[in-house]
């Protein structure tokens, strides 16, 4: 992971439903996931976060719902 890496720190994670990268979320200092999607194109995160179940499309800006 990106934050490990350089040795900061984040707010949340979030998992890339392309190919499973995980990145901090927006709300953290370096936003890897937002910049995974855009450098790789890859659209689509889930929280990566305990109990939490949802997904965002970057694209749309919007939560999205995804099977399986």
């Amino acid at each position: 992971m990106a934050c490990l890496a350089s040795g900061d720190t984040w707010v949340h994670l979030r998992l890339c439903r392309s190919c499973g990268h995980v990145g901090c979320c927006d709300d953290s200092k370096n936003r890897h996931a937002r910049k995974h999607a855009a450098a790789a194109g890859h659209p689509l995160i889930s929280s990566f976060e305990p109990g939490e179940d949802w997904s965002w499309c970057f694209v749309d800006e919007i939560e999205v719902q995804l099977n399986g």
